[in-house]
């Protein structure tokens, strides 16, 4: 008896998440809804022909790893929307007919990277209304860029809806109103602020210092991603107390990183000149 307990607790030291097996939560069409919505924001074409659907996506969605953005299924076949480390979907063809795409899914979310041992799985079907593009005009207009701070004062008030089973889920912080939003969520639409200049970089600067928290994480999030600073990411303490040491000092890396950054930036490109 003994010699069976030395053993038993021999295995749980060396194995010690044996005991432990991750859960799998399956679930049905829970996110079915999100999906369509997300499904007709990111194809931006779905037509029908001899039974096909032919499609032209935006790249969120394709049907190999080359993200090809025009593509045509059969019934029976597949593609993908954007995955990550946390999640992943995957989308059969069902049938098409003159109204819509019908279209089986499955959806997974792993949970252990936010501190839960949890894996959850969700499956439905779903119909996507069938969509043409709008004729283009003979006549292009680049669209100028906004401001740095235009951009902030633009997410004060919204920030872009969650585009990935990823940017729904997670840690989440609250913003002046109390109105939490995911990392994940906040992260990409900081990845979306193109700091090209010191003066965009200096603009995003003054937003560590805003009463707002998720602008305060947006900033950081931008001139870490941009400055390459932060390898192993951010301490969420030094954004959200401005009053800490921690977040004086992450402010005057900041600066010094931004000096450096584009003072190496602007003698590369003279050398190119």
């Amino acid at each position: 008896m003994r010699t069976t307990f030395g053993l038993l607790f021999l295995l749980l030291l060396t194995f010690p998440n044996s005991a432990m097996a991750t859960e799998t939560k399956q679930t049905q069409s829970e996110q079915s809804k999100w999906l369509v919505k997300s499904l007709s924001n990111h194809l931006l074409e779905i037509k029908e022909n001899k039974g096909k659907a032919q499609i032209i996506s935006d790249g969120q969605y394709s049907k190999d790893s080359s993200r090809e953005s025009k593509f045509t299924l059969a019934p029976g076949e597949s593609f993908h929307g954007p995955s990550d480390h946390h999640a992943s979907t995957s989308l059969r063809m069902v049938a098409i007919d003159s109204e819509s795409l019908k279209l089986t899914y499955e959806m997974r979310f792993d949970h252990r990277s936010f501190g839960k041992d949890l894996v959850t799985i969700d499956k439905g079907t779903v119909a996507v209304p069938l969509k043409a593009t709008q004729a283009s005009s003979t006549k292009s207009v680049l669209p100028q860029k906004s401001s740095i701070a235009t951009q902030f004062e633009n997410l004060r008030h919204q920030i872009p809806e969650a585009q990935t089973i990823s940017e729904q889920n997670g840690v989440s912080i609250p913003d002046a109103k109390g109105v939490y939003y995911t990392c994940t969520r906040l992260a990409r639409a900081a990845s979306n602020l193109n700091l090209d200049t010191a003066t965009d970089a200096l603009s995003a600067l003054k937003y560590l210092d805003d009463a707002d928290y998720k602008l305060r994480f947006i900033a950081a999030s931008a001139l870490s991603s941009t400055l390459k600073t932060h390898p192993h990411g951010l301490s969420m303490s030094d954004i959200e107390d401005r009053s800490s040491a921690g977040h004086e000092q992450l402010v005057a890396a900041f600066k010094v990183a931004i000096r450096k950054h584009y003072a190496t930036k602007e003698k590369t490109l003279e050398k190119g000149m």
